[in-house]
């Protein structure tokens, strides 16, 4: 019998993501991602309720993950689901629980940068603080970067430029006739429906 073992989870980081190296090198980013569902309850009282899922990225995806993500970052994972069992050093008792293996993450909106998270605070609701924001424009566009800062995910966009002016428009003249009035008959038939070749 086939089975499956996919998920797909578009959360926030409760934390910030933990780097570590196994022994061949590998790199290993633990994170959290809580995962919110607003719902109405059958006495039509709006409800949320959050999960919390363990996850785990290896790697070089673990290791952009750690460099670029913050806690209260959005995060779009694919992965699947894995069985964890070790045994607790302090009590000695076996313990388990599921987690998720990162097999592709997808930033949401911009990621932080190690220059934007270094010692800044941190802004009310978990989410990185944007320094070096550009002042804007009328228009709403952000002003262009100076000279020699290095682009990546800090940088806004360039301004767009304006399309180029289009003539006015012109009707063209006419040298056939007007056409016939519409009818309801340009489409009556007295041939069977069920003769239709599809």
């Amino acid at each position: 019998m086939a089975s499956l073992n996919k998920v797909f989870l578009l959360g926030n980081l409760t934390r910030d993501p933990e780097l570590r190296q196994l022994p061949s090198g590998t790199a290993i980013c633990t994170f959290a991602l809580a995962i919110n569902r607003s719902f109405t309850t059958t006495s039509g009282e709006p409800r949320e309720e959050v999960c919390y899922v363990e996850m785990t990225a290896m790697g070089r995806q673990g290791e952009t993950i750690a460099q670029y993500m913050r806690k209260g970052s959005p995060l779009f994972v694919e992965g699947r689901l894995h069985f964890e069992q070790w045994e607790d050093r302090e009590t000695n008792k076996r313990r388990s629980r599921l987690s998720v293996r990162v097999e592709r993450a997808q930033f949401i909106g911009a990621p932080a940068t190690p220059q934007q998270t270094g010692g800044y605070p941190q802004q009310p609701g978990g989410y990185p603080q944007q320094t070096g924001g550009y002042p804007q424009q009328p228009g709403g566009y952000p002003q262009q970067p100076a000279a020699g800062i290095p682009g990546g995910y800090g940088v806004p966009p360039a301004v767009p430029k304006a399309p180029p002016a289009m003539p006015a428009f012109r009707p063209m003249p006419s040298s056939a006739p007007p056409a016939p009035a519409d009818s309801q008959d340009d489409f009556a038939t007295d041939e069977p429906l069920d003769d239709i070749p599809f």
